[in-house]
């Protein structure tokens, strides 16, 4: 699914989980476990991959033989058919976020299907990123904003867990990266409401992390925040024109709805979105 404010509840033993939001092949799921203190899981699999992060309190796993205990500086992908056995020992039960994975996802998010079974341990720099994007999700955010900020947290875990993985075989010349950015603006401006992240990548012929990656380096904004500075300046205009209805504004431009719209505004003004309309309109 495309909408990214979508909320709900999951039924399951033990715990509330509640859909964050979602975009094809990625379900964002708040995991908030209730089992009591000394609970332990049988062992399990999913059909699908999978990757937690682990935000309150922690727990053993154990996977292939090996366990450890992990929390809020710990992640883990999971594989489908891959069995794991979960023990908790704390009486106040433990809060992850969880991404659900299609296989094509996994592979467009950490470029291999062949993730690791082993534990991975975050940095300051991506548990700010996992918190962020929860903020958001929650907030409303489209699906452009969505797949990059899974992008940069997918592949910074993935990075960690197999180093040099999206750069090992790739020119790391300043003209090479240069052309990358001006690819990626030009596709921007062209379509900045339907520009679409998975396949700007694929047009320019590489992974989402890459992309994203080299084009935060060389302008020091993500492809995001200049999409929407494209469109901040487009609904600037439609407003001096006369564009009188902020909601069907925020639709054309491609914005979740007028409440986007008007969050992104303010980020780059400091001003409401309708005082603009009368500064503005003629």
């Amino acid at each position: 699914m495309s909408n990214a404010k979508l909320h709900g509840e999951i039924p399951a033993p033990d715990a509330v989980l509640t859909v964050l939001g979602e975009v094809p092949g990625v379900r964002v799921i708040d995991h908030d476990c209730r089992k009591p203190a000394g609970a332990v899981g049988s062992y399990e699999y999913g059909l699908d991959y999978g990757l937690v992060l682990i935000r309150r309190g922690g727990y053993w796993r154990e996977v292939n033989g090996q366990a450890a205990y992990l929390g809020p500086t710990d992640a883990f992908f999971e594989r489908p058919f891959v069995e794991q056995r979960m023990a908790h020992h704390r009486a106040t039960g433990d809060r992850c976020t969880s991404l659900w994975l299609s296989e094509s996802a996994v592979c467009a998010l950490a470029a291999d299907a062949a993730v690791p079974d082993e534990p991975i341990a975050t940095t300051p720099s991506i548990d700010l990123r996992h918190r962020e994007l929860l903020v958001a999700l929650r907030r409303g955010i489209d699906r452009f904003e969505v797949d990059e900020r899974l992008t940069e947290l997918v592949g910074g875990l993935t990075e960690r867990a197999a180093p040099g993985r999206f750069t090992a075989s790739r020119s790391a010349t300043r003209a090479n990266h240069r052309r990358i950015v001006q690819q990626a603006r030009e596709a921007i401006v062209a379509d900045p409401a339907g520009a679409d992240f998975g396949d700007l990548a694929r047009t320019l012929g590489h992974t989402r992390f890459h992309l994203s990656r080299v084009f935060s380096q060389v302008t020091g904004t993500t492809l995001a925040q200049f999409r929407n500075r494209v469109r901040v300046a487009i609904a600037f205009d439609r407003l001096t024109d006369g564009y009188e209805n902020l909601a069907d504004l925020a639709a054309d431009l491609g914005f979740v709805d007028q409440s986007h719209l008007s969050r992104v505004v303010r980020t780059y003004t400091g001003e409401r979105l309708g005082e603009l309309r009368q500064r503005l309109g003629p």
